[in-house]
């Protein structure tokens, strides 16, 4: 785990065997008895035998095929907030209804999320996979719903997160346990094993002194930090038809390894309240089903994969309006702004190109490495005499930058707000193994060692702190990312004003805008108008 492990005094990081001696010879068989067609353990563990029966009992675990549950989340994300290094932003809260068959991979989620971040709106949005097929009706806050299909990365993710929630149904679902070192978490000493479950592998931490599962954990990849533990913590433990359940979840997603000073609060990303659950209440046939809506079949191939290996990502996204989240890494489309600048569409979030004589500058870098990767096939296609220089964040949102690794193993220069250097230094360290080129701005400054004239400002605004916006002036063109989206309806006012008086400020020569969101351009007279001047 990403827990500190010890043992006795001495820390240590391999597995810890366990030697049986006689005084502890009757516990162990105790043990056994109670582990009766459970996975291989190591012999003699009285605490995780105990630590079945107080949750319930292997059996009656393992009999549950059903669980129904109404809970309340409040969702944050660590990378929306207004400075990097600040606490993460609440983003929005859920009602959420779940019906789950374990064994059978089949649930029904339906939701009622109401976003405060990026703009307050509600969203409704139901999701059902019945083990092969799936389906899904609601709205994407970002983009156009995709359609009734459910996507496979999307329900890789929900399954994962179910799983993750339930520890009781972990433990009896088990295919193998090992026991690991034990671990010191916020002072206590907690029980580690490392648990093969639901085609993962799982880091189920216990207190020995009420023998209950205090936090489980699995490793999956981020696109900010590479390697992340996925955790719950667990606590309000009641009593269920004589199962005990936690009434509070936290989920945090931390980098692994840790952080060397890491922050009060700076990995949280939801906490969740139990209001109702009912084990194996009657189903319907058409439970796994929504009416009128059709299914399809819900391939488990390499979108399954993606979903499964950083379920985190999808469900963060899901939980800022991404209802609707589906595979955003393969279509490129270069939309012309300018002369030799080309919006970069095809996904929720877009960059904009210079083409510069012998070389091209991106701004941003969004979503994940996958949809960069995809991005850089288009670039050497359609200009294989010229490569990629440079990259431009405007802001250190991971919406922006998640997919700024594949850019920087590719040699490209990063110019970004002084103020994020250090994250970003961290960050391609941990994604590529590699030391980035960094260029960071402080107010402005000129884009150093690319062919073409290209300036960038800093913002000072209510959204991000390190805000930076890209001025073309021989096209006399400005791109912008959240601030004023041209060609999307919905704008926030404030961020619109303080950019509009950011360029008057600088006195900018401005006649076109080009956003990270949105589509094609605007004339400065469009957010003129919106700000009442």
């Amino acid at each position: 785990m990403s827990i500190e492990r010890v043992r006795g005094r001495r820390r240590v990081a391999a597995p810890v065997p366990i030697r049986i001696r006689l005084r502890h010879l009757l516990p162990c068989l105790l043990a056994l008895a109670i582990l009766a067609g459970t996975p291989a353990l190591a012999a003699g563990d009285a605490l995780y035998a105990r630590a079945l029966e107080t949750l319930g009992g292997a059996d009656r675990l393992r009999a549950i095929t059903t669980v129904h549950e109404r809970v309340h989340a409040q969702n944050f994300e660590p990378f929306q907030n207004r400075a990097a290094d600040g606490p993460p932003n609440h983003v929005s809260d859920s009602e959420i209804e779940i019906l789950w068959q374990p064994a059978m991979a089949r649930f029904r989620i339906a939701t009622r999320i109401e976003t405060f971040h990026p703009f307050h709106a509600f969203y409704d949005n139901l999701e059902v996979f019945d083990g092969k097929r799936g389906a899904r009706e609601g709205k994407d806050g970002f983009r156009p719903s995709p359609g009734p299909a459910l996507a496979p990365a999307r329900a890789a993710a929900e399954l994962k997160a179910l799983w993750l929630g339930h520890p009781a149904l972990l433990m009896a679902h088990a295919d193998s346990v090992t026991r690991l070192a034990d671990a010191l978490d916020a002072g206590r000493r907690l029980a580690v094993y490392e648990i093969a479950a639901a085609d993962a592998l799982w880091h189920l931490a216990i207190d020995p002194d009420s023998a209950l599962p205090a936090k489980v954990e699995t490793v999956e990849r981020d696109p900010v930090w590479g390697r992340v533990a996925n955790s719950y913590r667990f606590a309000n433990w009641r009593v269920v038809d004589g199962v005990r359940v936690p009434f509070r979840r936290e989920q945090t997603v931390a980098p692994a390894p840790a952080r060397a000073a890491p922050r009060p609060y700076a990995d949280l990303v939801g906490r969740v309240v139990l209001r109702e659950i009912a084990l194996d209440p009657p189903t319907g046939p058409d439970a796994f089903t929504i009416d009128g809506v059709p299914s399809a079949n819900v391939p488990r191939g390499d979108l399954w994969a993606w979903g499964h290996g950083m379920s985190h990502w999808f469900l963060r996204r899901a939980a800022m309006g991404g209802q609707a989240d589906e595979d955003q890494s393969q279509t490129i489309d270069f939309l012309e702004v300018g002369a030799g600048l080309y919006q970069v569409t095809g996904s929720s979030h877009h960059n904009l190109l210079v083409v510069g004589p012998d070389s091209l500058l991106l701004v941003d870098a969004p979503l994940y490495p996958e949809r960069s990767r995809s991005i850089l096939s288009a670039l050497t296609r359609r200009w294989p005499d010229k490569p990629l220089s440079h990259v431009v964040l405007t802001h250190h949102h991971n919406d922006h930058m998640g997919g700024l690794a594949p850019y920087a193993a590719a040699g490209a220069r990063i110019v970004a707000s002084a103020a994020d250097l250090g994250l970003y230094r961290e960050m391609i360290r941990r994604t590529t193994g590699t030391d980035p080129d960094l260029v960071g701005i402080t107010e402005k400054g000129q884009v150093p060692g690319f062919a073409r004239p290209v300036a960038v400002y800093a913002v000072p605004n209510g959204h991000a702190f390190d805000m930076l916006i890209v001025h073309v002036p021989d096209a006399r063109l400005l791109f912008d990312s959240d601030l004023y989206s041209p060609g999307r309806q919905a704008q926030n006012p404030q961020w619109a004003r303080e950019l509009y008086d950011a360029i008057t400020y600088y006195g900018l020569d401005v006649a076109t805008l080009v956003g990270g969101h949105g589509h094609g351009t605007e004339p400065i007279a469009a957010l003129a108008k919106l700000v009442g001047e």
